[in-house]
């Protein structure tokens, strides 16, 4: 057995525990240890702030420092500091009157209900350790956020853990009436809170072990099959070796997307539905990045073996039936290219308007450097036909009309469904740069072959995208105006209705009509729906009746005062 057969059963091997290592973590990693494990982390993340804490209690010149740092403003900096980067709050009182404090995030009201050494409290914007230490009328307070309690949220105010404790947010804190909960306890072992799992959620960590695990064997698995593919390269079956190739990459992404295994990606936005659907070959985002890393990979073996895939073709006429292939072969590529890309634009919700720079997201970079790698595989595709045409039997004038008459029948069709970018004629360009340096300067990429090819490339995305994103705000609008032209419109109706809750347990307008008069009530009438002129004098007035008229013009509320 020679070393590349003995490299190739090793990488085999190594394939092979890292998906049973994935395979056993999955099936042995239990919710309970999934609580286990993020409340662990908390607690430990927990110990370190107390003993931060405890090094400045415990310490006879640091305590004395914080009895006088209301006067000391490099020590009070100090502490500014601490609050800032550790968040670790602190506020000192004298004879239970505020003092010094390090930050307003926490100031408790009453601090004779919080207790000597540790103890966990809950104020208005979320929960606490407090560890407090008193000397005669002096105390002080050192606070430790937990998690977040906020009554509203948004995308910058979130209950969640504090970060600095724990980054998952798959546990939250648990109350006396809960099961299967894990008790965390402070540095010294007293008790503070309990905690229990968020039900459907998994520990992020967990996530990406796994996620690591099976990428690092799939792309393994990707290395052997290309070791193997080279070896049968190497003996001449060059046939042989692009159906290991292709044939790998059609096995890999049949279990995937068939039998969706390995099931790793769930959590993961990038392979969620909502974000991007085209059909059952690309379900989402994350495996068309997947299909077009694999297509991309096919097109550069196919290009590294390109001098081999045929020999010298004498016959004229085969010569000329191969020069056709190749470029209907490139036409359909690029057909297939440009239908996926539209896809990715009208079958998304993925933001592509490069002239709006800020609102550009994470997902609109993937997608544009899946564009990137459309236009990189096409490149290598072109590259290997130029190399099979050198093998023909014909003169470079006469390839050149086979090009041109296929392309121009291919802009006139799309001219005749109304597509005037003129596509293949910019794409063409390329065959026609890379043609010349291949057939006279013998292949040679120089900076201006480069920067033509660029300037082309950035031609056709940017007359193709302007295109796509005409289309998807032309689809927009006429949603929009379906809407409009509905005759119930159930999300207007609940608006409606919330609209009216609020105006009846409004405080400040039942004390308004109280105290202007009781049987004086407002009344709002805003018209029917199929009325195409309304009477204005109706629209906005005081009348005295005993009910109130919402904006749906056939309800009325019950009476306010």
């Amino acid at each position: 057995m020679d070393a590349a057969a003995k490299i190739r059963w090793l990488l085999g091997l190594i394939c092979l525990s890292l998906f049973l290592t994935a395979i056993v973590a999955k099936h042995t990693y239990t919710p309970a240890n999934n609580l286990e494990s993020s409340a662990k982390t908390l607690e430990g993340h927990l110990h370190e702030k107390e003993t931060r804490v405890h090094g400045f209690l415990d310490d006879k010149a640091e305590f004395f420092n914080l009895k006088n740092a209301a006067n000391d403003e490099q020590y009070a900096l100090k502490l500014v500091a601490l609050a800032h980067e550790e968040k670790i709050y602190l506020a000192s009182y004298q004879k239970d009157s505020l003092v010094f404090w390090s930050g307003v995030r926490v100031l408790p009201d009453n601090i004779n209900t919080i207790k000597n050494g540790s103890s966990f409290i809950q104020e208005p914007n979320g929960f606490y350790e407090a560890i407090k230490k008193t000397d005669g009328a002096f105390s002080v307070i050192f606070f430790i956020p937990v998690k977040n309690n906020y009554s509203y949220q948004n995308d910058y105010l979130q209950n969640s853990f504090s970060p600095d404790l724990l980054q998952d947010d798959n546990i939250e804190i648990a109350d006396f009436t809960d099961h299967n909960i894990y008790s965390v306890h402070t540095v010294d072992d007293h008790y503070l809170f309990s905690v229990k799992l968020k039900p459907h959620d998994w520990n992020h960590t967990f996530q990406y072990m796994q996620l690591l695990l099976w990428l690092s064997g799939l792309l393994l698995m990707c290395v052997l099959a290309n070791n193997l593919a080279n070896y049968f390269n190497r003996k001449g079956h060059i046939l042989v070796s692009f159906i290991i190739v292709g044939g790998f990459i059609a096995v890999v992404r049949f279990i995937g997307l068939y039998y969706q295994w390995p099931d790793i990606y769930s959590e993961i936005d990038l392979f969620k539905p909502d974000i991007y659907h085209l059909n059952w070959l690309f379900p989402n985002e994350g495996d068309f990045m997947i299909n077009v890393i694999l297509f991309t990979w096919l097109a550069l073996y196919i290009y590294n073996s390109r001098d081999k895939i045929i020999v010298f073709i004498k016959s004229r006429f085969y010569s000329v039936v191969v020069c056709v292939a190749c470029v209907l072969s490139l036409v359909v590529v690029s057909m297939l290219l440009l239908s996926l890309a539209k896809s990715q634009v009208l079958n998304s919700t993925i933001n592509f308007d490069v002239n709006n720079v800020l609102n550009l997201s994470v997902f609109s970079g993937i997608g544009l450097f899946g564009l990137c790698l459309f236009f990189f595989s096409f490149i290598l595709l072109t590259e290997t036909c130029l190399s099979i045409s050198l093998k023909l039997n014909i003169s470079h004038r006469n390839k050149l009309y086979i090009l041109f008459a296929i392309v121009l029948l291919a802009t006139i069709t799309d001219v005749l469904q109304k597509d005037y970018s003129c596509f293949y004629l910019l794409w063409s360009l390329i065959i026609i740069i890379r043609g010349w340096s291949v057939f006279y300067q013998k292949g040679k990429f120089t900076p201006v072959v480069y920067i033509a090819i660029i300037i082309v490339c950035s031609t056709i995305s940017s007359i193709k995208l302007y295109s796509f994103e005409t289309i998807k705000e032309k689809d927009t609008r006429k949603q929009i105006v379906l809407q409009l032209e509905a005759a119930d419109d159930p999300y207007a109706e609940m608006l409606f209705k919330q609209v009216e809750d609020q105006i009846v347990s409004d405080s400040s307008l039942v004390r308004f009509f109280t105290t202007h008069g009781g049987s004086s009530v407002f009344f709002c009438k805003i018209g029917s729906k199929n009325s195409t002129s309304m009477d204005t004098s109706q629209n906005s007035i005081f009348q005295p009746t005993n009910t109130i008229c919402t904006m749906s013009p056939y309800r009325a509320i019950t009476r306010i005062s």
